[in-house]
């Protein structure tokens, strides 16, 4: 891939910023959905997040939004899992969804902003309330 010239560099900041200013207006909450009945704790190498997950939510997407890097890595992971039951978070047609696989998708939350799925995927997975979003 060739580098990027500074006019997109601009625009993506702007889009960045617009997106930031939209979600920053939204009520972030967190709440405890009935887990599937075989769930357990999924944290096999998000150990790095135990700390962030202990913030209120709106903490949590605003660290996750600044660091879309670390946003697309815990993606890759959620991709690269190969076992199951495990929680996942996937991109659909330009949303995200997060839940519990095991012999079918349980428990699905649907998102719009990828710092929202990761820090919904990251509480469900070490077994916190799931963030929702009104």
């Amino acid at each position: 891939m060739g580098q990027e010239d500074e006019g997109s560099k601009h625009r993506r900041k702007r889009v960045v910023r617009l997106q930031w200013a939209k979600l920053s207006h939204r009520q972030l909450e967190t709440e405890m959905t009935s887990y599937p009945d075989d769930f357990s704790p999924q944290i096999g190498g998000l150990d790095r997040f135990k700390n962030l997950i202990e913030k209120n939510p709106k903490e949590i997407v605003e660290y996750l939004r600044m660091r879309p890097k670390e946003c697309e890595m815990v993606l890759g992971l959620s991709y690269d899992k190969r076992c199951t039951p495990s929680t996942f978070v996937e991109e659909i047609e330009g949303r995200y969804r997060v839940g519990w696989y095991s012999n079918g998708y349980k428990a699905l939350h649907m998102h719009d902003h990828l710092a929202e799925a990761i820090a919904d995927f990251l509480l469900f997975s070490f077994g916190k309330p799931r963030l929702t979003t009104d």
